[in-house]
């Protein structure tokens, strides 16, 4: 599994974490600031939501909503 991108919100509170799986599934990761910490795949507990989807796309809008992303935040939400 490797990271494809990570994002925080605008408020720095939360972190999304995107990775592609060997099956080529993205998985989504949502830590919280609380939870964040510096090895993601270390550390499952701490994760408040997964996301699990076919296309990176998919797993690009679901991460950047639950972050609280708009189209005039992010150059990747103007894209979708």
């Amino acid at each position: 599994m490797f990271k494809v991108e990570e994002k925080s919100s605008a408020d720095g509170r939360a972190t999304g974490v995107i990775f592609m799986r060997p099956d080529s599934i993205f998985e989504g990761r949502i830590y919280r600031q609380t939870m964040l910490r510096q090895h993601y795949s270390e550390v499952t507990a701490s994760v408040e939501r997964y996301i699990f989807t076919g296309t990176l796309a998919q797993a690009r809008m679901i991460v950047h909503e639950e972050l609280g992303c708009s189209t005039e935040c992010c150059p990747h939400c103007n894209q979708l």
